[in-house]
C-alpha cells in the first residue's frame, strides 16, 4: 500500500505540467480598417511559458500575413508565479467587407473567432485630409461615423496622423465644438498603411461625440504641430529639427430631431439595450421580516450613465421597498461608450403568501430599425412564508383586533360558568374581597410612608380595560412611524455613517431611555438580522469594511426586536398586570 501511494505521488508530480493547460485567448488590436491598413493579432497564452505556431492558412483567402514576433512575460505577486506568452501576427486585409479570422487550433484548444470591418480605401476630398501637407510625408484626416444622427445619438469622431517621416515631438489638438458632447475613447493606435503607393505609420485617435440640437454640426479642422528629423540636413545626425504641421479638413454632422411620437419618455436612441434583475433567491420563497436584495441593471450601447433614466421599483403590496443609492459607469470600447446604470432595491415581506414583482419596462429608440422598442423585466411572483414561530396573524394583529378576538373567548366561559352559577358568584366575591384589601393595603403603606398627601385621583377604569387601551395606544403608535423613524430611514438614503448613528440611537432612546450607545442597543435587541448590521455600523465607523444603507434600514422596517426580558419591554401578550401597582 505504500508503495502505491509514493507511485501516485511521482505520477502527479510528472503529469502536473500537461495537466497546468495554457489558457489562449486572441484579440485583434481593432475591428475596423481599411483597406491598406495592417492589423495585428495577438495570441496570448497564461500558465505556460510556450506557445506554438498554429496553422495560419486558413487566413490567406481574406488577409496577407506579413510577419510574426513573440513575447513573454513572468510575475510574481505574493510568492505566485505567473507567465504569459504572446504571439502576433501582422495582418493586412486582402479585400473590403465583414471578414471573420475563425478558430485557431493550438495545442489541445481553441481560439474564440474575431471579426473585423474592411472599407474600401479613402480619398482625401471624402475624408478631409490636408492634402497639401502629405508631400512632406505627413497627413492628417479626419472622419465621423455615421454622418446622420439624431439628437443624443453617439457618433464616432475618428482622427488619424499619417507619417512617413521621423517625428521627434508633437502635440495633436483634441475638439472643441460648441453643440457637442466630446469624449476622447481609449489610448491611441498605432500601426501602418499604403497609401499611393507610400508606406505610413498611423496613429490613430478615437472620441464619442453626442450632438445636443438638431442642425447641421461641423467640426473644425484639427491640427498637428511637431518637428521632423530633416534626412537632407546633413548636421541632422546631431538633433537638427525642422518645423512641420498638418490639418484636417472639416467634417460635417447632420442631426436630426427627436421623432415627434416618442411621447413624455426619457429620449434613449442606442443600437442594444439590455434590462435586468438579479439576486432573488432561486427558490423563489421569501421570509416575512428577512430582507432581500436585488439589484436593476440597465445597459445601453452607445449612452453615457448620465442620460441613462432612473430605475426604480413601485409600491409592492405585502411588502416594503427601500432604494439604496444607484452606481453608474460609462465602459468605452472601439465601438464607443457603453452606458450602465445599477440599482439595488432591499425588499422586506410584511405578511405571507404570494408577493408579485410586477413587470418593469424602459421605452428605447432601436437606431437599426428606427423604432420605439421596450426593454423588459416579467413579473415574477414568490412565496412568502412566515417567520419561524411568529404565526402571520399575531405579527400584524393591532390593539382593537385583539380586544375584538377576545371577546368570544370570554363569551364561551361565560356559557361554561352557567352550569353553576352559584359557585362562579362566591368566587367572584371572594377575588372582589382579596383585591379590596390589596389595595387597601397598598395605599395604606405609600401614605405612611410620604408625609405630603398626594392629590386626590379621579376614578379609573378597570384594570383590564385600561390594559386594553394602553395595547390599542402601542399598536397605533407602532403602525404610525415617528418623526425619530424616518430621520433614521432618510439617513439611511445616504453614506453619512455618523448620521446613521445617531438617528438609530435617537429613535432606540425614545422607545428605551437607558440606551445610550450602539454596545446598548445591540445587547438590548435580540440575536439576528438587527444585531448583525449593528455590528457592522460599528466596524464601519472605525473605518473597517462598509455598510449598505438599504439593508440598514431594511433590517429595522419593522421596528426594534427587543429582548423579552429587557427590563423595560412590556408584556407582549397585551394582558393587565395581576397588581395594577408595585408593592414597595
Amino acid at each position: 500500500m505504500r508503495f502505491d501511494m509514493r507511485f501516485g505521488a511521482m505520477a502527479l508530480l510528472v503529469l502536473a505540467p500537461c495537466l497546468a493547460r495554457a489558457d489562449i485567448v486572441a484579440s485583434l488590436d481593432r475591428h475596423q480598417a481599411q483597406l491598406g491598413d495592417t492589423l495585428t493579432l495577438n495570441l496570448q497564452a497564461t500558465g505556460s511559458s510556450q506557445l506554438t505556431m498554429p496553422d495560419l492558412s486558413m487566413l490567406q483567402r481574406d488577409f496577407a500575413i506579413l510577419g510574426t514576433s513573440n513575447s513573454s512575460s513572468i510575475q510574481i505577486v505574493n510568492g505566485v508565479r505567473s507567465a504569459s506568452t504572446t504571439l502576433g501576427v501582422a495582418l493586412q486585409p486582402l479585400h473590403a467587407g465583414h471578414l471573420v479570422i475563425p478558430a485557431l487550433r493550438i495545442g489541445g484548444e481553441s481560439t474564440q473567432p474575431q471579426t473585423v470591418d474592411v472599407s474600401a480605401a479613402a480619398s482625401p476630398a471624402r475624408t478631409g485630409t490636408a492634402a497639401a501637407t502629405g508631400a512632406r510625408g505627413i497627413m492628417l484626416e479626419g472622419s465621423v461615423n455615421p454622418v446622420s444622427v439624431y439628437v443624443g445619438q453617439q457618433a464616432i469622431y475618428t482622427l488619424r496622423l499619417y507619417f512617413a517621416v521621423n517625428i521627434a515631438n508633437g502635440a495633436l489638438d483634441d475638439p472643441q465644438v460648441g453643440g457637442l458632447d466630446v469624449h476622447r475613447i481609449g489610448s491611441d493606435t498605432d500601426y501602418q498603411t499604403t497609401r499611393g503607393g507610400r508606406r505610413y505609420n498611423v496613429v490613430e485617435r478615437r472620441y464619442a461625440v453626442t450632438a445636443e440640437h438638431a442642425g447641421t454640426i461641423r467640426i473644425p479642422g484639427l491640427r498637428f504641430q511637431g518637428q521632423v528629423v530633416d534626412p537632407d540636413d546633413p548636421n541632422a545626425f546631431f538633433g537638427a529639427l525642422t518645423p512641420a504641421t498638418a490639418v484636417a479638413a472639416p467634417v460635417d454632422l447632420q442631426v436630426s430631431p427627436i421623432p415627434g411620437n416618442w411621447g413624455s419618455s426619457t429620449w434613449l436612441p442606442s443600437s442594444q439595450v439590455k434590462l435586468s434583475l438579479s439576486g432573488l433567491p432561486a427558490s423563489g420563497g421569501l421570509t416575512v421580516g428577512q430582507p432581500v436584495t436585488v439589484s436593476m441593471r440597465l445597459e445601453a450601447q452607445g449612452v453615457p450613465a448620465s442620460a441613462l433614466p432612473a430605475l426604480s421599483l413601485p409600491d409592492l403590496h405585502g411588502a416594503q421597498v427601500y432604494p439604496d443609492k444607484a452606481s453608474s459607469q460609462d465602459q468605452a470600447s472601439s465601438q464607443g461608450i457603453r452606458g450602465v446604470r445599477e440599482q439595488r432595491f432591499a425588499i422586506v415581506p410584511q405578511q405571507a403568501g404570494k408577493l408579485t414583482l410586477p413587470e418593469t419596462t424602459v421605452k428605447w429608440w432601436n437606431l437599426r430599425t428606427h423604432q420605439a422598442e421596450f426593454a423588459r423585466i416579467p413579473a415574477q411572483t414568490l412565496d412568502v412564508q412566515a417567520a419561524a414561530g411568529q404565526p402571520a396573524s399575531a405579527a400584524t394583529a393591532s390593539g382593537p383586533a385583539a380586544a375584538a378576538s377576545a371577546v368570544p373567548a370570554v363569551a364561551a366561559r361565560a356559557a361554561g360558568g352557567q352550569a353553576n352559577p352559584w359557585r362562579g358568584l362566591a368566587y367572584g366575591l371572594l377575588a372582589l374581597w382579596l383585591l379590596t384589601m390589596l389595595i387597601g393595603l397598598g395605599w395604606w403603606r405609600r401614605r405612611g410612608r410620604k408625609p405630603s398627601a398626594q392629590p386626590r385621583q379621579e376614578p379609573t377604569l378597570s384594570p383590564s380595560v385600561d390594559a386594553a387601551a394602553s395595547v390599542a395606544t402601542r399598536a397605533t403608535r407602532a403602525a404610525r412611524p415617528g418623526a425619530q423613524q424616518q430621520a433614521f430611514a432618510q439617513a439611511c438614503q445616504g453614506t453619512d455613517l455618523a448620521r446613521q448613528e445617531q438617528t438609530l440611537l435617537a429613535w432606540a432612546r425614545a422607545e428605551r431611555g437607558t440606551i445610550r450607545q450602539l454596545g446598548d442597543l445591540q445587547q438590548a435587541l435580540v440575536e439576528g438580522v438587527q444585531s448583525q448590521v449593528i455590528a457592522e455600523l460599528q466596524r464601519a465607523r472605525y473605518g473597517v469594511g462598509s455598510v449598505d444603507g438599504a439593508a440598514l434600514a431594511a433590517a429595522f422596517a419593522g421596528g426594534f426586536q427587543w429582548r423579552p426580558d429587557h427590563p423595560d419591554q412590556e408584556a407582549a401578550s397585551g394582558l393587565p398586570p395581576l397588581y395594577p401597582f408595585k408593592l414597595d
